[in-house]
């Protein structure tokens, strides 16, 4: 712009401002079997239960199916939009539309012959790099559980990104409804009151819902204290039927036991990655180093605030590092490397409530 005359001039400036924004933490996949009639290999959106009725059409016995259940039950617990997909094209879709899924829910394909196929479909999208959480029925209806969890959870794979509900519902006409598809509809309730933070659990189940089975506290804590735990349906007097239970498929307890810390991470790392990319071929230097900092902590603090993070103050809460010396040496940035180290002191649910209650004798 040339300046001919005195006065006050303003010039854009175009360098990439960063912002991070929060994504969407719940939106499920429901999978289907490959001999499903629903001819369609893509991912296709359902905004309501109307929607999956058109997706269906004429598709007879529907009543009776276990993806027709867990769709209309999932709607009826407060889920919203979600996705269908057959097992065969869930990893190519998946990792075509990055960040649009979080959740994998099962929907009763272990009671067809489709079950390991949906699991080996699961571990190519976790090591292409793909941030789902899987959400895994328990022991179908041809076989109910033991009381043993070693017999009962064998079979399911070690992972932070997987967990396992159950037992299976039934409706008021005698149908079964997988519990992965409750358990997808509660977590997307707890995500939109509480945060993705808060343990999906404790949470009442609607619907004309009843459980297939029934176990004590003892047998309870035995799946629930299991290297592979069993998340438990409960039903309580006066309360209903309550998730009961928050855990992990996890080995490494100390760090992934709980589905809330797992997801809350899967959230964070999506939202700074998908941010950070504005910041792609951008001068490695201090100006770059302090925007990406600045950014990073603006989009912490309001977590740490709506109490995501363990911490009286933001600095025990998290800390963003980024810069030479602390994160990276001459060799790094000459090779192009921007590393950004990030802690999180996450918040963990209250599982065990321990109240002592004594007695004052010398009053008496």
């Amino acid at each position: 712009m040339p300046y001919a005359y005195p006065g006050v001039y303003i010039e854009e400036d175009l360098s990439p401002g960063l912002n991070i924004l929060s994504s969407e933490t719940a939106v499920p996949v429901f999978v289907f079997s490959d001999d499903y009639p629903i001819d369609s290999l893509e991912l296709l959106r359902i905004d309501s239960w109307l929607d999956f009725l058109e997706v269906l059409g004429d598709f007879n016995s529907i009543e009776q199916d276990a993806l027709y259940n867990s769709v209309k039950y999932y709607f009826i617990n407060g889920g919203g939009r979600c996705y269908v997909n057959a097992i065969s094209s869930l990893d190519i879709n998946l990792l075509n539309n990055p960040g649009v899924i979080t959740l994998v829910v099962e929907a009763g394909v272990s009671l067809t012959r489709y079950y390991v196929d949906f699991v080996n479909k699961l571990d190519d999208i976790r090591a292409a790099g793909c941030n789902v959480f899987a959400l895994f029925d328990s022991i179908g209806v041809r076989d109910e559980l033991t009381g043993s969890p070693a017999n009962d959870m064998a079979h399911y794979p070690s992972s932070d990104h997987a967990a396992v509900y159950g037992p299976m519902f039934k409706n008021n006409k005698g149908y079964y409804v997988p519990p992965s598809a409750i358990a997808a509809a509660l977590i997307a309730r707890t995500d939109n009151t509480r945060g993705v933070w808060k343990a999906p659990a404790n949470i009442a189940v609607a619907g004309d819902l009843t459980l297939t089975e029934h176990f004590s506290k003892e047998v309870h804590g035995r799946y629930n204290d299991y290297e592979k735990p069993l998340n438990l349906f409960r039903e309580f007097t006066g309360k209903g039927t309550l998730l009961w239970g928050a855990r992990t498929l996890s080995l490494d307890t100390d760090r992934w036991r709980y589905v809330s810390v797992r997801r809350l991470f899967n959230m964070i790392e999506q939202d700074i990655e998908k941010a950070i990319r504005a910041m792609m071929f951008e001068p490695n230097n201090q100006p770059t180093w302090e925007k990406v900092r600045v950014a990073i902590e603006n989009y912490l603090f309001p977590l740490w605030q709506n109490g995501a993070f363990q911490g009286a103050k933001p600095e025990e809460a998290f800390k963003v590092q980024v810069g030479e010396g602390q994160t990276m040496s001459k060799a790094d940035i000459y090779a192009g490397k921007l590393i950004v180290e990030i802690g999180i002191n996450a918040v963990r649910p209250a599982e065990f409530i321990i109240l002592r209650f004594t007695q004052n004798m010398e009053s008496r």
